[in-house]
């Protein structure tokens, strides 16, 4: 166990870990969560694909809690970029999940975002460091 382990790590550490900001490395069952001070690659997949597939391994990655908007501004930020879509699209709620840096959306309206859903979540991705679900 301990050998693959360290494989991983390695594995890990010679194809993300300079480029991205790496500040932690937990093993969550058969997933593997990087913790990352780059907030680009909380939205890069092309990296993360080939190094899951080299460790047969599901990476997920989080951002580093020092790189996390203050949930405030995060919110303020929120409100602004789906409330600017529509008219017919509203935000009710918002809840954030510190320990997996995500932060829950509720959204009135949510069909009228369908084509937009994608972008939407990159630009708070991005902007906030916290990863949305809109719901």
């Amino acid at each position: 166990m301990k050998d693959v382990n360290l494989r991983i790590r390695e594995a890990i550490i010679k194809n993300i870990l300079l480029e991205a900001g790496v500040t932690r490395i937990e093993f969550e069952g058969p997933e593997i969560a990087l913790y990352v001070t780059r907030r680009e690659l909380l939205v890069e997949e092309e990296v993360l694909k080939r190094v899951a597939k080299e460790i047969k391994k599901r990476i997920i990655v989080r951002s580093d809690p020092s790189i996390r908007m203050d949930k405030q501004k995060a919110i303020d930020y929120i409100y602004r970029e789906i409330r600017g879509l529509s008219d017919k699209v509203d935000v009710k709620n918002v809840f954030f999940d510190d320990t997996f840096g995500e932060v829950y959306i509720i959204v009135e309206g949510l069909s009228y975002l369908s084509e937009k859903s994608e972008e939407i979540i990159k630009n708070i991705t991005v902007t906030t460091s916290w990863k949305p679900k809109l719901i």
